[in-house]
């Protein structure tokens, strides 16, 4: 490994009376990366690519045990090695601030240093790298870096190179990687393999020549695929650049196989990209691209495939955040792909591979299965239906069946499951996904879902996921439709324990998601199930009526109706309510016997008042029975039973005697007249 080699000495300060008590120096923090030796009395050899080590190992007097000072990174440091790797402080961290760092690299004097940038990370226009052409502060200046633009590689004309790194006070960055190496002066330095590239040649003397060639996915955009060193102008020197390989902003793909890669990989992309890919095989071969890694900004940067050459092409899917399928196949021999990104978040991007494939002569390809989702078919022979599903808590995006055609094609692209804003959800268990879930949720939402279990039955929600901007994006839970004063309001990324709702007796519950402008997250996956919910006591029937219905469940309804001669007091149908209290919506009603009735119809019954228990004194209670005209009425008398001086008179309906109605004893009496007043007097 290239590096710099240096020895810590680890060794003990005590008074003769703890001489006997000597230890072992305790292990010190390990330098990443580092390996060491370490005992009493012995140098431990730490070999370091860049850091460099400083600091010693004491045992004090009392007590006597020992401790090691804290490893440090040099900011002050001479390398001396013919190769080596010059790490900004705490390199790939941030490397701090008002810092004043001086490097010396010190070659053999028949030698020249050559310095390639592997990384570089600074702020701009306030931090710098300054290399300089010598040892002094006074040595002209060969390069001064600020920013994340890689410079190319420096080469000195002299064996000492000096690098200054000056920080201010407030931002710091990742820093800087730099690799030195050191070459005779009839050589050209060693120009290093480009990134994502490979290199063809060692040799580095005069006239000699070296090939470069960038990995798949990439193509040249500086330097030459072929450099020769040359004399120039006194100077031992390659005559060009070496090659930058780098992921293309699109282009116009013919190859039969390749990949696509997107620009910066395998670092983050930039930001307000707009970059096409038009993929174009042989007339008659479709393409099938891979997804190898896909990663983007959820909801704002999106890779857009098209099945064709335009973008007016019919629409195969828009991909972002991490869910994509596992492949897609094109219908022409024509795909076009448009990645664009906005002005903010960027991540890794993603890595595909496409190829030409050929058609089979009996049935289709394999149309894939979306992702979170499930197919039902493997009959892929022309007339041959597929059909999809989704998992619990995304929807289709595309329910028609997939028909495999005559050409050996699918009539329709792929359809996607997808997780949406909020809907209505019908069953026993269900699931409700934060949009995009398991990618982050976008920002602005008001998502409303709306809950029906069966009757009698409550809502039972579980957490498995939960993570939403703590005090901005919120999660409401209500039970009676209406969000002032939800059952729950949560936020943050605490999960919650499970919550039960719907006890109002409407069998629904309501959640209610509010994302703000700003940070988004997971988001949350909550499974939910119905319950019995308590219910009502089972009430008494009231006395002289009949209750019909068994069920005491909330919403579950009784009705009371009294027996013949009864009237009924209060409701007739009560219903068990919901709430945090088992209630009915009414009290029981009551049958009682009035004094007094008026009868129509065919039949009925007459009670004396509070019958059957006695009637009170001084009573006059009128009773009319009214029939059809040409009808007589019969009175018989089930019980008869009155008090000395009370009178039950039957008269006719104009008030006066009856005087032909025949009696016999209760419970006989027959009369021809069509209406009847009976007073009753006590």
């Amino acid at each position: 490994m290239p590096g710099v080699d240096r020895a810590l000495h680890c060794y003990t300060q005590h008074g003769t009376q703890h001489a006997s008590q000597l230890q072992p120096c305790t292990q010190p923090v390990q330098p990443n990366p580092v390996s060491f030796i370490l005992s009493l009395s012995t140098k431990m050899k730490i070999i370091l690519p860049g850091p460099v080590l400083s600091g010693s190992c004491k045992l004090r007097e009392v007590p006597p045990n020992p401790h090691c000072s804290s490893l440090t990174v040099s900011c002050f440091f001479n390398f001396t090695s013919p190769s080596g790797i010059v790490l900004s402080p705490n390199y790939p961290e941030d490397y701090g601030n008002h810092l004043h760092c001086v490097w010396l690299i010190l070659a053999r004097p028949e030698s020249r240093i050559h310095l390639a940038f592997n990384d570089i990370d600074v702020e701009p226009q306030f931090d710098f790298l300054v290399i300089k052409d010598g040892a002094t502060a006074e040595a002209p200046v060969l390069g001064t870096f600020s920013g994340n633009q890689l410079p190319s590689s420096i080469t000195s004309s002299g064996h000492v190179a000096r690098l200054e790194f000056q920080t201010d006070h407030s931002t710091g960055k990742r820093g800087f990687n730099i690799t030195f190496t050191t070459f005779r002066h009839n050589e050209c330095p060693d120009p290093g393999v480009p990134v994502n590239g490979k290199r063809f040649g060692d040799s580095l003397q005069l006239g000699s020549s070296i090939s470069f060639l960038c990995d798949e996915g990439f193509l040249g955009t500086q330097g030459s695929e072929t450099i020769t060193c040359v004399l120039k102008e006194g100077s031992v020197v390659w005559n060009s650049a070496v090659l930058r390989c780098e992921a293309p902003c699109g282009g116009h793909l013919t190859s039969p196989s390749g990949t696509i890669l997107s620009p910066g990989w395998p670092g983050f992309y930039k930001d307000a990209l707009s970059c096409a890919w038009v993929i174009e095989a042989q007339p008659g071969y479709p393409i099938k691209i891979t997804f190898d890694r896909f990663k983007t900004e959820v909801n704002y940067d999106t890779l857009e495939v098209r099945d064709g050459r335009t973008y007016s092409a019919p629409l195969i899917g828009v991909y972002h955040g991490t869910q994509v399928p596992q492949f897609l196949i094109s219908t022409s021999n024509y795909l076009y792909l448009l990645f664009s990104t906005d002005k903010s978040h960027s991540d890794i991007g993603f890595q595909l591979r496409y190829e030409t494939i050929t058609l089979q002569s009996d049935h289709c390809l394999d149309p894939g299965i979306p992702v979170n989702g499930q197919r039902h078919g493997n009959d892929f022979y022309v007339g041959a239906l597929v059909t999809f599903s989704c998992d619990s808590g995304y929807t289709l995006s595309d329910g028609e069946p997939l028909e495999c055609e005559p050409n050996f094609q699918w009539s329709r692209a792929l359809p996607s499951c997808e997780a949406l804003c909020g809907g209505f959800i019908q069953g026993s268990s269900g699931t409700i996904l934060s949009p995009g879930f398991p990618d982050f949720y976008p920002n602005n939402l008001n998502c409303t879902w709306v809950i029906e279990t069966s009757h009698g039955k409550g809502v039972f929600f579980t957490f498995h996921t939960f993570h939403l901007e703590s005090g901005h994006d919120y999660l409401l839970i209500t039970e009676n439709g209406s969000f002032t004063q939800p059952l729950r309001q949560l936020t943050g990324s605490r999960l919650p324990a499970p919550i039960s709702a719907g006890l109002y007796g409407n069998f629904t519950a309501q959640v209610r998601f509010i994302s703000d402008f700003s940070m988004s997250y997971e988001g949350f996956n909550i499974t939910f199930s119905e319950y019995d919910l308590e219910p009502c006591e089972e009430p008494e029937v009231p006395a002289y009526s009949i209750r019909k219905g068994l069920q005491f469940g909330v919403g579950d309804t009784l009705t009371f109706s009294c027996f013949p001669g009864y009237r009924l007091e209060g409701t007739a149908r009560i219903t068990c309510l919901g709430g945090r209290r088992r209630l009915w919506s009414s009290p029981l009603p009551r049958c009682v016997a009035e004094c007094g009735n008026s009868v129509t119809g065919t039949q009925g019954t007459l009670l004396s008042p509070n019958f059957p228990v006695n009637y009170n004194n001084n009573h006059e209670c009128i009773y009319s029975i009214q029939t059809q005209p040409g009808k007589g009425i019969q009175l018989k008398a089930k019980a008869f039973e009155l008090a000395e001086g009370d009178l039950l008179k039957v008269m006719t309906g104009d008030g006066r005697p009856c005087a032909e109605c025949s009696y016999s004893p209760p419970p006989l009496s027959l009369v021809r007249w069509t209406s009847l007043p009976l007073p009753l007097e006590s």
